[in-house]
């Protein structure tokens, strides 16, 4: 499952994508997301039906009105992204830090605008003695190598 937009989820299958709807007999508590693997059937006029959404491997949520509502699943891996400029606030990196704490999947610092930063070092010195069992990678606008 890729999007949802309005009543329509996008959906990946065989390389192809297709829009689906919720079928009438789907009985979970909870639409689709991105990331869930969902079963399908195509109706007589060729109309892709979601019917069921397989467990969760992992899912990222919010909490809106006291309800958690997810909004991501089966997460391989969290990206969380920082500039190496004066927005740099490790509090927020921290927090986002927090959210993507997601069982059974790998967090990744990335720092941007390594070539606009005098130094790049003291900014990957403070996030990997905060967050020292996390990957950091440097991005630089100019070197097509670190995109």
């Amino acid at each position: 499952m890729l999007l949802r937009t309005k009543n329509l989820w996008e959906i990946l299958i065989n390389e192809k994508l297709v829009k689906a709807q919720i079928s009438k007999e789907y009985n979970n508590d909870r639409l689709p997301v991105v990331g869930d693997n969902v079963s399908l059937h195509i109706d007589n006029y060729n109309n892709y039906l979601i019917n069921k959404i397989y467990d969760l491997k992992n899912k990222l949520f919010r909490i809106s009105k006291g309800k958690k509502q997810v909004f991501a699943s089966n997460i391989d891996i969290v990206f969380v992204v920082s500039s190496m400029n004066n927005e740099f606030n490790i509090g927020k990196l921290e927090r986002f830090m927090i959210i993507g704490d997601i069982p059974n999947a790998k967090r990744v610092i990335i720092l941007t605008k390594k070539d606009l930063c005098d130094s790049p070092s003291l900014f990957i010195e403070v996030v990997k003695t905060r967050f020292p069992n996390t990957d950091v990678i440097t991005t630089n606008a100019i070197d097509n190598d670190s995109i």
